[in-house]
C-alpha cells in the first residue's frame, strides 16, 4: 500500500471517530461541563491526536513530528504575523458567521436554543475559564491543525499545484467539523491556514491563530458574564459595523485586505528564508568562488525517469471520509430545517 492510501485511510478513521463521537457522547450525561469537555477530550487529543500520531509512525513507519510539520523552524517574526492574523480573524470569523447563519435561515434552517458556556458567581468561574481555554482553543489549536493541516499536507504530498493543494485543505476543514452551522467561516479560516503551511511548511503558525482566534471568543463569552470590558468592545464594534449589509461588507473587505498584507508578508519571509536555506548547503570549494562540480565535474550521471502519478484509487479511503463528511453536514441542515 502506497504512502497516499495509507494517509487517506488514517484521515478517514479520524473521520469516523468524530462522528462516532458526536452520537454517542449526547447520550454521556455526566453534566454539561464535563460533557463538553469529554467531548473536546475525546475528538481533538484521541481522534485528532493519538490515533493518527501512532498510526502515522507504526503504519507508514515515519516521524510524525517531521510529517506533521512540527519540527520544521521558521522565523520568529513570522509568529508574530501569526498572533496578528489570528486577532483579525476574531473579529472577521463572527461577520462571516452572521452573513453564513443569515443564508441558512432565508433558506429555512433554524438554529435553535445556543447557551454557550454559563459561568456562575465565585471563584469556580475562574476554573471553568481555564478548562475552557484548554478545551476550546488549546486542544483544537494542536491537534485540529495537526489532522487537517498536518495529516492533510501528507494526503496531498503528490499534489504539486499549490492553489490546488490549499483549496483542498480549506474544503476538507470545512466540512470536516460536519455542523452546517460552521461551513462558511470555516473554509475562509481552513483556507488562510492551509495558505500559511504550505508557504512555511511548518503547522505551528496555524495552531497559533487557531488558538488566539478561539481564545478570543472565549474571552469575550466570560467578558460578557463578567466584567465586560471586552465583550464591550467587541460589542461597540460590531454596533458600528453590523447596522447594513454594506456597511458590513466594507468591514469585511477592510479586514480582508489586511489580512491578504499579512499573508503577503508571511509568504515573502518564508521565500526569503527558503533562499537562505538553499545558499547555507550549497558546498563550494574553499576559495568561495567556485562549485566543486566547476573544478572536477560533475561525479555523477543523473537518470530522469518519469515520476508515476497517484491513482484514483489510492485516495479511496479519502473518497469515503468525503461522504461522510457531506452527509453529516447535510444532516445538520435538514435537522434545522426540519426542527
Amino acid at each position: 500500500m502506497s504512502k497516499t492510501f495509507k494517509t487517506s485511510m488514517i484521515f478517514f478513521i479520524t473521520t469516523v471517530w468524530l462522528l462516532l463521537m458526536r452520537i454517542v457522547i449526547p447520550f454521556v450525561n455526566i453534566g454539561d461541563y464535563l460533557n463538553d469537555w469529554l467531548f473536546s477530550f475525546l475528538t481533538q487529543v484521541v481522534g485528532m491526536g493519538l490515533i493518527p500520531f501512532l498510526l502515522y509512525r507504526f503504519w507508514v513507519k515515519e516521524d510524525p513530528f517531521e510529517g506533521f510539520y512540527l519540527k520544521r523552524k521558521i522565523r520568529p517574526i513570522i509568529y508574530v504575523f501569526a498572533v496578528a492574523v489570528g486577532i483579525l480573524l476574531s473579529f472577521l470569523v463572527p461577520a462571516l458567521s452572521g452573513i453564513w447563519t443569515t443564508v441558512l435561515r432565508l433558506i429555512g434552517y433554524s438554529q435553535g436554543n445556543v447557551a454557550g458556556t454559563v459561568y456562575p458567581l465565585g471563584d469556580i468561574a475562574w476554573a471553568i475559564l481555564a478548562m475552557e481555554l484548554f478545551t476550546s482553543s488549546v486542544l483544537p489549536g494542536i491537534f485540529e491543525e495537526i489532522n487537517f493541516r498536518g495529516l492533510g499536507m501528507q494526503m496531498f504530498s503528490e499534489v504539486e499545484d499549490d492553489r490546488k493543494k490549499i483549496l483542498l485543505l480549506a474544503i476538507l476543514f470545512a466540512f470536516g467539523h460536519q455542523f452546517i452551522l460552521q461551513t462558511g467561516y470555516t473554509f475562509v479560516v481552513g483556507f488562510i491556514i492551509a495558505f500559511l503551511i504550505v508557504k512555511t511548511r511548518s503547522v505551528v503558525p496555524g495552531m497559533i491563530i487557531h488558538f488566539v482566534n478561539n481564545a478570543v471568543a472565549v474571552f469575550s463569552q466570560f467578558s460578557s458574564q463578567r466584567t465586560g470590558v471586552f465583550s464591550g468592545f467587541r460589542e461597540g464594534v460590531y454596533s458600528v459595523f453590523f447596522k447594513n449589509i454594506f456597511v458590513l461588507l466594507v468591514y469585511i473587505a477592510v479586514l480582508g485586505i489586511i489580512l491578504a498584507v499579512l499573508l503577503w508578508l508571511i509568504g515573502k519571509f518564508s521565500q526569503s528564508e527558503e533562499l537562505r536555506k538553499e545558499k547555507e548547503d550549497e558546498y563550494y570549494y574553499p576559495n568561495k568562488t567556485q562549485y566543486v562540480d566547476d573544478i572536477f565535474g560533475d561525479l555523477t550521471i543523473v537518470r530522469e525517469t518519469a515520476k508515476a502519478g497517484v491513482r484514483w484509487y489510492e485516495y479511496a479511503p479519502l473518497y469515503g471520509a468525503a461522504v461522510i463528511m457531506i452527509v453529516s453536514t447535510i444532516f445538520t441542515f435538514v435537522w434545522g430545517v426540519g426542527r
